[in-house]
């Protein structure tokens, strides 16, 4: 599952967009030997490139922190790009990208026709934010309260064999794989009539190959930690198939 390194090399193209950190919808993390092989790849022409999209790499909860694949980077291949939206807030609308030095002059001929949209005094308070050292401070709180929150979901599926959490060890969303005799999208419309919000994992996919069994796809950073528990109530309560909810009445 993932990308396909020898696909890549058939395709014949030169530029490959690719989130290693966390792929979603399915949280999938790309496996070291996977980033070697991709890099091995832009090294065999002077004219590829990979983007690295590190999505959601700073809420990682479980294991040790995996490099991004630009600090292995050996060859100048990775343009690297990130985000604040999901660590200070989408209304900043600030991004950043480090690219490969061969690369800066062509960047700054391209960009002398377009304005910066972020103000300079928004930039310099980022900087200093980052320079004192209140950022990463923030990001550590941050991953203790999403930690916390993933946790109480996890507990309070515990010992439902119908439930099953996945890709909940990186990121701010999980799935919810559900034994049941109805469709995904019987599911997920059950679920917004109890006014939750989810979608199912089978919307995200475009091959039609893709063989498992119901699974919901559910972000809760928006979640008050106070409200986590009444509302992952309700949702398996929701979910639970009806011949088990017989069994308990």
């Amino acid at each position: 599952m993932g990308l396909s390194v020898e696909s890549l090399i058939k395709s014949r193209a030169n530029i490959v967009h690719i989130t290693p950190s966390h792929q979603f919808p399915t949280g999938i993390v790309m496996p070291i030997q996977r980033r070697y092989e991709l890099l091995n790849w832009a090294n065999l022409s002077l004219n590829r490139y990979i983007i690295e999209d590190d999505y959601d790499s700073e809420f990682r909860f479980q294991g040790k922190p995996i490099p991004a694949l630009q600090g292995i980077d050996k060859n100048e291949t990775v343009i690297y790009m990130n985000t604040f939206t999901k660590t200070l807030a989408p209304s900043f609308r600030m991004s950043y990208m480090v690219i490969p030095r061969k690369l800066v002059l062509k960047y700054q001929e391209l960009m002398t026709y377009h304005g910066c949209t972020v103000p300079n005094f928004e930039q310099y308070i980022m900087y200093k934010f980052m320079h004192e050292g209140f950022f990463e401070r923030h990001i550590n709180r941050m991953r203790k309260s999403y930690r916390q929150k993933i946790e109480t979901i996890i507990k309070m599926v515990e010992g439902r064999e119908w439930l099953r959490l996945k890709a909940y060890d990186t990121g701010l969303h999980f799935l919810m794989e559900v034994e049941t005799e109805i469709t995904e999208e019987q599911l997920v419309k059950k679920a917004k009539e109890n006014h939750i919000d989810v979608t199912g994992l089978k919307s995200y996919n475009h091959s039609g190959q893709m063989n498992h069994h119901p699974t919901l796809v559910i972000g809760y950073s928006g979640l008050k930690s106070e409200d986590i528990e009444e509302a992952i109530s309700l949702l398996i309560k929701v979910v639970t198939p009806n011949t088990l909810k017989d069994k308990r009445d």
